[in-house]
Order: C-alpha cells, then structure tokens, then sequence
C-alpha cells in the first residue's frame, strides 16, 4: 500500500497515511527540488480532532515521514 501511494504522489517530500492527519501545504502539491530538497514556508501539521503544529519561516520537509514521528497518539 505504502509503494502505491508513493508512486501516486510521486515521491514527493512526506509520507503521511494516516487519513486523520493532513498538511499545508497539501502533500500532493509538495515537490522535490533538483537538489532533492523540499522547502515550504509555514509548514502545518494538523490532526482533525487534536489540532494542529505549526513550524514558522522556511523549513525543508523532505523525507519527512509524519507516520513514523506520530505527532499525536491516538
């Protein structure tokens, strides 16, 4: 499952399949750059029923793997 969705969004930047959890930018709309770096400025995490974490100013989310990290527990 894991291989599917990546090739779906191409190998973006982050993993993230857990459909409670969600980003802003929109992951699908992330991209590697030609360096292989993926900067978004004013990164957002949020979890539908817990809130959201907020990483200000520029920040390189590739290979960022928000399933791993488990920001919240459930």
């Amino acid at each position: 499952m894991m291989f599917r969705y990546l090739q779906e969004i191409g190998l973006s930047a982050v993993v993230l399949i857990n459909p409670n959890y969600y980003t802003v930018p929109a992951i699908r709309d992330l991209q590697l750059d030609k360096n292989g770096e993926c900067w978004v400025y004013d990164f957002v995490v949020g979890h539908r029923a817990h809130g959201t974490a907020h990483f200000p100013g520029k920040t390189n989310v590739a290979g960022l793997d928000l399933d791993a990290i488990g920001m919240v527990r459930e």
